[in-house]
């Protein structure tokens, strides 16, 4: 028996090797709800150990995490290893993936250096990220008589080693270099399988006017832009409201979210004394909600992606969402560092996925932090622990 099926993840440079075990993991995080009723908090904690992995791959810095943060994510585990003996097998082993492409992104100092097999510990951490994604294949056949979901994920997870190994080769990779988001293509091709999706989301015929309305509402406000805020601002109201409904017509829709989120984002970043808006922590409080919680159902339902969202599209959403994070810190003053860091955590997120996305590199470049230039030193420990509770905004 081949006790190291994926060995040739040693050959790859240190943060190839993190970025590979946070796509395997990617590939199978839709199907952590599958059997296992996992609370909520428990979700939200999975989602930050995944995208803690993607952002340091795609940065190539070691981010640190806090000895609290870390106790957090241990409950996790504890909870998968419940969950097995109670008989799920889906959802534990998909958490289990998770953790080890969290583990994987660790800085070395942050956990033991030695390793049973004599390999680097990221590497070990990488290559159980890839079995478990492959065990969790194995069980959604077995346990809901599928056929073909171990071939997809296999090859999905080897097509990913050749093109990172064809890349490293290429390019002269080294152990600095960066895996941003944008260099994996989609994870699932489409249509994608029907095992990962759990619904249909498509348009009706006589709901499509609606969609349309909402769009062009957006875009005249947009286009009006450079007028008197009188001219668009009620073009960005009406359009957040046909967003907002026809997100709740159809479960939620991220597009639908994330377009309404926007809306309420601009609304908020206007000076009310000029247009008479004095709520701006309320709309940006909204804007933060239905931005993260696109986000969010994006992770689990890729069915809802009736426009798939690259890389490059989701760095933007974690942009505007650091920016409506940065919004309430202005008007939260005493709660102002705690919004700056989180605020700092998406503008760092969204350059990781993407690094041309220029709103990213100016918002880190801003007077707000002027951080840029100087992300090879240690960062600071991000309060990563007020995003693992369930949405830390209100409801």
């Amino acid at each position: 028996m081949d006790t190291r099926p994926f060995e040739d993840i040693e050959a790859l440079p240190r943060w190839a090797a993190v970025a590979f075990a946070a796509r395997c993991a990617r590939r199978v995080l839709p199907l952590l709800k599958r059997d296992w009723d996992i609370p909520r908090n428990l979700v939200q904690i999975v989602r930050f150990e995944l995208r803690h992995a993607e952002t340091a791959a795609g940065l190539a810095k070691d981010l640190p995490v806090p000895d609290e943060t870390l106790a957090t994510c241990q409950r996790v585990l504890d909870a998968a290893s419940r969950a097995e003996t109670s008989g799920s097998r889906i959802g534990p082993q998909v958490a289990m993936a998770v953790h080890q492409a969290f583990i994987s992104a660790l800085d070395p100092s942050e956990r033991d250096r030695t390793s049973p097999l004599g390999c680097p510990p990221h590497v070990v951490a990488a290559e159980q990220a890839a079995i478990f994604a492959q065990k969790v294949a194995r069980a959604l056949e077995a346990q809901e008589k599928l056929s073909g979901v171990e071939h997809c994920i296999l090859t999905g997870m080897r097509g990913d080693i050749e093109l990172l190994q064809e890349s490293s080769r290429q390019k002269a990779w080294t152990h600095d270099t960066p895996i941003p988001g944008v260099f994996f293509p989609s994870p699932f091709p489409k249509p994608y399988p029907t095992w990962l999706c759990a619904t249909s989301t498509g348009l009706e015929e006589d709901e499509k006017p609606k969609e349309e309305e909402a769009c062009r509402l957006f875009q005249i406000a947009w286009n009006k832009k450079g007028l008197a805020p009188r001219e668009y601002i009620p073009y960005f109201e009406e359009s957040a409201f046909a967003f907002q409904q026809l997100a709740e017509q159809f479960r939620e829709r991220p597009d639908y979210l994330y377009n309404s989120g926007t809306c309420l984002l601009q609304l908020a970043d206007y000076d009310h004394k000029e247009h008479r808006i004095e709520d701006k922590e309320q709309k940006a409080l909204a804007a933060i909600n239905r931005i993260a919680r696109a986000i969010e159902i994006s992770d689990f339902a890729p069915e809802y992606r009736v426009r798939p969202a690259p890389a490059a599209n989701l760095s933007k959403h974690h942009h505007n969402l650091g920016h409506a994070i940065r919004h309430l810190g202005r008007q939260d003053e005493p709660a102002a560092p705690k919004w700056r860091m989180l605020a700092l955590a998406e503008y760092l997120r969204a350059l990781a996925l993407d690094p041309s996305n220029s709103d990213a590199r100016s918002s880190l470049e801003g007077a707000d932090f002027g951080i840029l230039h100087v992300l090879p030193e240690p960062l600071p420990p991000f309060p990563y622990e007020l995003m693992l509770i369930g949405p830390p905004f209100g409801t």
